[in-house]
């Protein structure tokens, strides 16, 4: 539930999907007429860079070709200059231009155009006497009541051709209020479809040092002082002449690959913590009205931890969401009455409320992917997009994220991300905190697979569990948003483990919920499989000439990490009826275990079925791409304990289980089978008839 508490001034798509609630909320736009416009003139601080050479190497499939982006801000007039560059190349390409879009913030923010002009071989066309614009506003509807977040400026241009070079120049006026005179903002230098240049130019009070943290690229800067400024540029360059836009890898979630740059004028943690702290009025009580409110809500609830619970499950289930886009929360009386609030409104009610019964709880800013090692001392609040709240119960220090789903279970079992770091809004904190995290997500299936002789098909029956946090996702998933929020979470799942299918219309579930056993099922039965893979195909015959196909998805390593699957615990129990009694069948046991991974298989026959138990543990939740030789031995490990035959001597089935088959041993296929290894017979159960 994306939500953005401080400013991203130099993002290339600022504020524009911001507020995207996973509520039902009714979100419309407002469309007035197209207007003609008047240009304003640049303003005089701004600097003039030369307009780019175009080269002949584009790639054509790419459409737009962003030749020259260009960003400079100035923190004392608070404006922030933009001259962008694009290439027509293709006729797609002209007919997706059909206006240009300018996201601002209404509440704080205006939009100045100050030119447009197309560039034709030697000839030059200014459209100033041609521009036009609308105005949508975005609206969310709450209980009958519609509020507006954010919008954005359609700046409309005609008279394109393939092979044109479009200039279009504008400036956005204003800054959110509550961040004072700091200087936080940050840029992707690498914006999609970039071959050019990236400048930018930063101006702010003289007596002031900006401070900057550049991520995945080096930033070459140059810093000057003058008597009205501190000013620091950037050139950035691209000459790849092919798309930017990549599938993101299997890494994990907080190891960001993108090329960005941060800017501040912070000079420490300490600063940020303090700005936060008057925002949030942290140092003023619980009044009488939360006092009251709690007391009445919590009544004939005695033990302490279900009181807490309590709190929690009202402002998660009753109080719904809404984005402001600012740092400051609304005051806790405020949110009750009107019954939304952001992340942090919804987190400063909580610690209010949990104030009242003696819980000590305070706020944590965070990054909703999750901060690596290298934000440590960037010292730029701007890198944080959402809050949680952290509390003490029993000597416990426990994280909560106040705009999740309602929980289940009790406090302890509460579905929190992996952020991996936090800042502690707490007077006198000076680094970020190595946040907790519970990874106990667990997930089992229960797998029957019936040969038979009747048109010679195979009919095979799985029921999935799932536990632990979860379990948790999908009960809340089943209430707010019925079966169809359960299937598409599950082929979620499936993705993050490495488990791709190829459609959805052979999901057929039964969910049931066991409040004295928390967790999820789901009931699963159909008729032949058939699966798809990047790398290799296994084929696996049954019933005579019966062939099911099954792939999957191989995860190519990036960055310095190597992604583990979404659950930390599977396990698999195989039931597999034979056709006839006439059968060849060894039992076996395997254990291998050591610091990344618990790996257990076990096999045995009773009352003429096979039976097979496959269990798997990941005890990290990333690897270092140093650990490769050590998958090496363990996968090869593991496939060879993966095989069940079952040889049926009657000539009229044979079912084999063979993962092995037509296996290449090669680098990319040995990093993943690690984590598919335990899950490959498991992919019988997903697929569509063939």
């Amino acid at each position: 539930m994306p939500i953005n508490m401080f400013p991203k001034l130099f993002r290339n798509h600022l504020l524009l999907l911001l507020g995207v609630c996973l509520i039902s909320h009714k979100v419309s736009f407002s469309q007035p007429s197209i207007n003609p416009i008047c240009p304003e003139p640049i303003p005089t601080w701004v600097k003039s860079y030369p307009k780019p050479t175009l080269e002949k190497n584009y790639s054509k499939d790419i459409d737009l070709v962003l030749v020259h982006n260009e960003m400079q801000y100035n923190n004392i007039t608070t404006q922030r200059f933009s001259r962008h560059l694009f290439y027509i190349n293709t006729i797609e390409g002209l007919n997706n231009f059909d206006y240009y879009n300018i996201p601002f913030t209404p509440d704080y923010e205006t939009i100045q155009i100050h030119n447009a002009t197309i560039y034709r071989n030697k000839e030059k066309i200014s459209l100033q006497e041609n521009l036009y614009t609308r105005y949508i506003y975005s609206q969310k509807q709450i209980d009958g009541d519609f509020y507006s977040d954010y919008a954005k400026m359609q700046l409309f241009i005609n008279k394109l051709k393939v092979g044109d070079l479009l200039e279009i120049t504008y400036s956005r006026t204003g800054i959110q209020p509550d961040i004072g005179n700091y200087l936080m903002v940050d840029l992707n230098v690498h914006p999609e479809n970039l071959i050019g240049k990236t400048i930018v130019r930063l101006l702010n009070h003289p007596d002031k040092t900006i401070n900057y943290k550049a991520l995945n690229f080096e930033a070459n800067l140059i810093s000057k002082s003058t008597s009205e400024y501190t000013i620091m540029e950037l050139e950035y360059t691209n000459k790849s002449a092919v798309k930017t836009t990549e599938i993101r890898n299997p890494i994990p979630n907080w190891f960001e690959t993108d090329k960005i740059i941060y800017f501040t004028d912070l000079c420490s943690w300490e600063e940020g913590v303090a700005l936060n702290y008057k925002n949030h009025q942290l140092n003023i009580k619980a009044t009488a009205y939360i006092h009251d409110f709690t007391k009445q809500l919590i009544q004939g609830v005695t033990k302490k931890t279900d009181q807490i619970k309590t709190i929690l499950d009202y402002i998660q289930d009753e109080i719904e969401y809404l984005d402001y886009g600012l740092i400051e929360p609304k005051p806790p009386e405020t949110v009750i009455k009107q019954q939304y609030g952001d992340c942090k409104s919804k987190s400063l009610l909580a610690i209010k409320m949990l104030e009242t019964i003696g819980i000590k709880a305070w706020p944590v800013i965070v990054r909703l992917g999750g901060l690596d090692d290298r934000y440590k001392n960037s010292n730029n609040i701007v890198i944080f997009d959402h809050e949680i709240i952290e509390f003490v119960v029993q000597e416990d220090t426990l994280l909560y994220d106040l705009t999740k789903d309602l929980q289940h279970g009790d406090i302890y079992q509460s579905n929190v991300s992996d952020f991996r770091y936090g800042l502690r809004i707490i007077p006198g904190t000076d680094k970020l905190t190595k946040l907790k995290h519970k990874k106990d997500s667990k997930i089992s299936f229960d797998i029957t697979i019936v040969p038979t002789l009747d048109k010679g098909i195979y009919k095979i029956e799985n029921k999935i569990h799932f536990y632990g946090t979860s379990a948790n996702d999908f009960i809340a998933l089943y209430k707010s948003r019925g079966i169809k929020g359960v299937n598409s979470q599950l082929m979620n799942y499936q993705e993050k483990n490495f488990l791709c299918h190829t459609s959805e219309d052979f999901y057929k579930y039964d969910f049931t919920y066991s409040k004295d056993k928390p967790q999820a099922v789901l009931y699963q039965q159909y008729q032949h499989c058939r699966y798809y893979q990047d790398e290799f195909q296994l084929d696996i015959p049954v019933i005579q000439k019966y062939i099911i196909d099954f792939k999957y998805r191989i995860p190519y390593q990036s960055g310095d990490f190597i992604f583990t699957p979404n659950f930390n615990e599977t396990e698999i129990l195989y039931k597999i009826i034979p056709s006839s009694d006439t059968i060849n069948f060894t039992p076996d046991t395997l254990m291998i275990e050591n610091d990344c991974l618990i790996f257990t298989k076990r096999t045995w026959m009773a009352n003429d079925t096979v039976y097979a138990y496959y269990y798997a543990n990941t005890l990290q939740t990333h690897f270092s791409d140093e650990r490769i030789e050590d998958f090496n031995i363990l996968i090869d490990s593991i496939y060879q304990q993966l095989d069940i035959f079952l040889d049926d001597d009657s000539g009229y089935a044979t079912v084999i289980l063979d993962n092995t088959k037509k296996f290449k041993n090669n680098t990319k296929t040995i990093i993943a089978s690690i984590f598919v290894g335990c899950f490959l017979l498991t992919l019988i159960l997903w697929g569509k008839k063939m």
